[in-house]
């Protein structure tokens, strides 16, 4: 094969180019093809032709020069021989013979601008087979050292010969251009000519690693183990016939006639050892770097182990390990000193280092080990969680076997069993329940501290159906409720057997549900822009779907066969019922804007309601009327807060939605009129916080998903107030409610995302409470301002007949706050004394009755709250009501008359301070049955004075009023009217500067108002006696 060297350029200016640091950074570059080991390169020198003058160094002739630039290389390499042979013959290409000469082109070539000489070499794979150096003839030629020199005269460079054989020669020899390979070396292989005149240490490596003899096998310094096979092989460029190592550690020898050093070496160490091989061209010798190690500890330097329970380590060695020690070992632990395991039970804790010694046939190994002995630890506490209401079992668990335990702070209500370590009681309260006991054992104590969560208990459904889905729809003329699942299929639930009656499976996803117009089809708004029907006479799908050019998220059928849902395309969307065409695109606010909107219809179909969800604390909100083809616009205003969820009830005159005012941080629960969206009918009393809002049938109730995680709260349309909270599973969300079309039952389904896959049915109402006899005080109740010592609140009242008597009495106050009672107490406790002053009952927090008082309907809104509810005897008895921890506040007390066929209630009375404003005395009490009733109601307070009573009030006033508040009586001192009536009554009070009220009141709800005439304030008691209770 034929090669061309790369021109050697000359410059205008000489630049030297350096590799630098004082230690050469070498970076020669190898053209590939090299002559064999062992040959001698003759070079014809045929180089008689131009010269500027006698040559300067005082060499006779070119060749002469050339002759010392052969001789120059043959001083770096051993393994070839560079042989000079004078001639007058140019040379010719590819006739095996390297010549070197003058010549005006190369072999037909011209040089090219600035080239100075050529070197063109022939090859067969990688063996040089021959190389002809040519120099341009053109040039001015001498011979010479230093720097290169200009001819001023004829404005030209004189070359000097000898640097530019040196550079050609070394082409000869396999060397290429180290600059234009991309290294910054300084050598006369350079492309460019510079003042450098001699060969440069690059120069000399590169030819040294091709044609100097020198060792080829690996380098790199070795790390091995004492006792373990070790081979190595001795490799030369020479082609050695013999070798030697010098320097080798005991028991490796080195094999003279193949260069393999073998052996078991024995003795650790650093080992520099000398290799040799000889060969063409003399000895080529190296240095290896042999790191013999000793054994060492392999185990892990770091180890754990808790107190009391077993503990098990193995020392391990790299190898030869004959026996083992420890020192530093904690107590109750050993060391086998045959098989170097570390065991046994740590009895003390802490941290330990210990010393490890390792005998070996190759000398003894220490190292360390770090063992960290934790002490006894908590190993469970189960169970985690808890329910109100729900007996608890908690079992403490220690990591070793534990001797005692003993309680350091428990939650009221817990008791501690010292020898299980088991904690019983009965949580009242949602919330952390946090825990500190002491466990004993015999490798020390452990201080548990923790957390036992208690959730709200659920209120356990009517029937719970596997469902899993995301819609729900009553259907207002048959005992149905219509559930999208999960499944991709409408679930037909019959609401009088309150379970699945047919399974309708659907194409396509399902976005909304809603009834026809004539109540015959159920319609669907699909994700694949379609609207599908169900027939609901025959249960089937009808087909086909009608085709949209957007996909709905909600649909409503309204009149003139118009469809209106929020479309993809955001904004709602009125659609022909017939082709799917969307006839307009509207929002509340009236821009052409797209925005999320969400939109409601009313039950006759003529009015749209519909609401922009901004994201920001205004929404605009508009009202249609759809009665006619085209919408038109009946109202626009602007809503506060983000808008969600629209409902409107069955008769069509409020409207209910959810809103999360941005500035407070809270969410609203606002009711508007549907005939005038700005007239705030009032707001619930709990904020409704997930979801949307659901009417039952009449209107009367409003459901909606209330607090963190209390449940679906019921209220009272009317007085917007929380009339009962269904409490679901662990407070988890519901997706979609459903009242049937009877009004019994409510359906929901639970937010697959945080809750079961199932959908729960709960009745519409709680338990309504026993109808009362005639002539009787069905439920009397007393709200006051409850502080401590002598003021805390005392009711007493009187059970007249012959048979026991089933009542319940509560203490409300936390709710109160729903009916803007301001500084309500936080938590009310309760006591039922009998007439001898033991205490028959007691009650701090309702849910630990809570199966109970659920069952009577009478179970308070807030778990604070108390309740006792029990079966007395004739008789005298007292409750009391004070505050936890002697807290003070605005309660409620009550009492329930729930099993009105036995004995009767002939009188309660209350006593407690009473002060101003809203912190006077108020008591209400309901007439039973549906004939009149005579009662006195009495305001008493000098005469407590004789009871040992402080600060009673002066001058107690009272007033009658009836359920609309309405005042049928009043009276400041009792002789001032009525007072023959009241004497002839036998309930006259003491003292002339109280109050008594004799009325005939017929059934209904009434209410006595105690306050200090003058504003005066102080202890009294109100009493009310039923005059016919016998």
């Amino acid at each position: 094969m034929f090669s061309m060297s790369r021109r050697w350029l000359a410059v205008l200016v000489a630049i030297p180019l350096f590799a630098g640091s004082a230690s050469h950074l070498f970076g020669y570059a190898l053209e590939g093809p090299v002559w064999p080991t062992g040959s001698t390169i003759n070079e014809h020198l045929a180089l008689t032709g131009p010269s500027y003058g006698s040559l300067q160094d005082g060499l006779g002739n070119f060749n002469a020069s050339a002759t010392d630039a052969l001789i120059l290389w043959n001083q770096q390499i051993n393994l070839v021989h560079l042989n000079a042979i004078v001639t007058g013959i140019p040379g010719t290409k590819g006739d095996g013979q390297n010549t070197a000469f003058f010549s005006s082109n190369v072999y037909g070539m011209s040089f090219g601008p600035g080239t100075l000489a050529i070197t063109v070499f022939f090859y067969d794979g990688s063996t040089m087979k021959e190389a002809d150096n040519v120099f341009n003839s053109a040039i001015l030629w001498n011979s010479y050292r230093g720097p290169l020199q200009f001819d001023s005269k004829k404005k030209q460079y004189v070359i000097d010969f000898h640097r530019v054989a040196l550079h050609e020669f070394g082409h000869t020899l396999g060397l290429d251009h180290p600059d234009q390979a991309g290294q910054s070396v300084t050598a006369i292989m350079n492309s460019q000519i510079s003042n450098l005149d001699h060969l440069a240490d690059d120069d000399i490596d590169g030819i040294r690693s091709i044609y100097a003899a020198r060792i080829t096998s690996s380098l790199d310094p070795l790390t091995m183990l004492a006792g373990s096979n070790f081979s190595y092989q001795i490799t030369a460029n020479n082609n050695p016939t013999a070798f030697a190592a010098s320097g080798l550690p005991p028991d490796l020898h080195v094999n003279a006639a193949t260069g393999e050093i073998t052996g078991i070496p024995t003795v650790p160490g650093q080992f520099n050892i000398l290799l040799s091989a000889t060969g063409l061209g003399g000895a080529a010798t190296a240095t290896l770097s042999l790191n013999v190690t000793g054994p060492h500890i392999t185990s892990s330097p770091i180890a754990f182990a808790n107190a009391g329970n077993s503990f098990n380590y193995q020392i391990t060695v790299s190898f030869g390990g004959r026996s083992y020690a420890a020192t530093g070992l904690p107590r109750g632990l050993v060391v086998n000193s045959n098989t170097g395991v570390i065991s046994g039970t740590p009895t003390e804790s802490g941290q330990f280092n210990i010393q490890l010694l390792v005998y070996t046939d190759y000398g003894d190994v220490t190292g360390q080990l770090t063992l960290s002995v934790n002490p006894p630890q908590v190993a469970s506490i189960e169970p985690e969680l808890g329910t109100v209401g729900d007996s608890a079992s908690i079992q403490i668990t220690l990591s070793v076997p534990a001797i005692g335990f003993t309680p350091v702070s428990l939650p009221d209500g817990f008791v501690l069993d010292p020898d299980t370590g088991i904690i019983t009681g009965i949580p009242t309260l949602r919330g952390n329940y946090n825990f500190d006991v002491i466990g004993h054992t015999n490798y020390g104590d452990v201080d548990a501290r923790f957390s036992f969560f208690v959730t709200r208990a659920s209120d356990v459904p009517l029937a719970t159906l596997p469902i899993a889905g995301t819609l729900l729809c009553a259907d207002p003329v048959r005992p149905r409720v219509y559930a999208y699942t999960n499944n991709g299929a409408v679930a037909v639930i019959d609401s009088n057997l309150l379970s699945v009656v047919a399974t309708i499976p659907i194409s396509g996803s399902v976005n909304d549900m809603s009834l026809s117009v004539n109540n015959a089809k159920l319609w669907l708004a699909k994700s694949n822009e379609k609207i599908g029907a169900i027939d609901l006479n025959q249960l089937v799908t009808i087909t086909p779907d009608l085709p949209l050019s957007e996909s709905l998220y909600s649909i409503r059928e309204g009149l003139n066969g118009r469809f209106y849902g929020l479309g993809s395309l955001l904004g709602v969307a009125e659609i022909d019922g017939n082709t799917g065409t969307t006839i307009q695109r509207f929002n509340a606010s009236g821009s052409n804007q797209p925005a999320y909107t969400p939109l409601e219809i009313t039950p006759d179909r003529k009015t749209l309601f519909v609401m922009d969800h901004t994201g920001d604390n205004s929404a605009p909100a508009a009202r249609y009327d759809i009665s006619q083809p085209v919408p038109h616009l009946l109202q626009r205003t602007v809503l506060v807060g983000g808008q969600a969820g629209i409902s409107v009830n069955h008769a069509g005159t409020t409207m209910a939605f959810i809103t999360y005012d941005v500035v407070s941080s809270s969410y609203l629960a606002p009711l508007r009129s549907t005939s005038d969206m700005n007239v705030i009918l009032g707001e619930l009393s709990v904020p409704v916080t997930y979801s949307h809002m659901m009417f039952d049938v009449p209107g009367e109730l409003i459901f909606g998903f209330v607090g963190d995680g209390d449940g679906i709260g019921e209220f009272d349309a009317h007085s917007r107030l929380l009339t009962r909270t269904i409490a679901t599973p662990y407070g988890e969300p519901v997706l979609a409610m459903a009242v049937d079309a009877s009004d019994t039952y409510l359906f929901t389904l639970a937010d697959p995302q945080v809750g079961e896959n199932v959908l729960r049915i709960y009745p519409t109402r709680s338990k309504p409470l026993p109808s009362p006899s005639p002539k009787s005080l069905a439920n009397v109740s007393t709200r006051m301002m409850v502080g401590t010592g002598d003021n805390v609140e005392i009711g007493g009242f009187i059970i007249k007949g012959t048979k026991p008597k089933k009542i319940a009495i509560r203490a409300i106050a936390p709710s109160l706050s729903q009916y803007g009672v301001t500084g309500s107490m936080a938590d009310p406790v309760l006591e039922l004394h009998d007439g001898s002053g033991a205490i028959v009952m007691s009650n701090d927090n309702w849910n630990s009755y809570r199966q109970v008082a659920i069952s009577s309907g009478l179970a308070p809104i807030d778990e604070h709250e108390s309740i006792i509810i029990t079966t007395l005897a004739p008789g005298n008895y007292t409750a009391v009501l004070r505050g936890l921890r002697n807290t003070t506040g605005v309660a409620l007390f009550e009492l329930y008359d729930i099993d009105p066929r036995n004995s009767k209630v002939a009188n309660i009375s209350t006593r407690g301070n009473v002060g101003i404003g809203d912190n006077v005395m108020i008591g209400g009490f309901i007439v039973g049955g549906d004939q009149p009733t005579n009662v006195v109601v009495r305001a008493l307070g000098p005469t407590l004075t004789n009871f040992g009573v402080t600060g009673a009030l002066g001058d107690p006033t009272l007033e009658l009023r009836d359920k609309n508040g309405v005042l049928i009586a009043q009276n400041d001192n009792w002789k001032s009217s009525q007072q023959s009536a009241i004497q002839n009554s036998g309930h006259a009070p003491p003292k002339d500067a109280e109050a008594a009220i004799f009325a005939t009141l017929q059934p209904g709800n009434y209410t006595a108002i105690v306050r200090g005439n003058n504003n005066t304030t102080g202890v009294a008691l109100v009493e009310v006696y039923n005059l016919d209770a016998n």
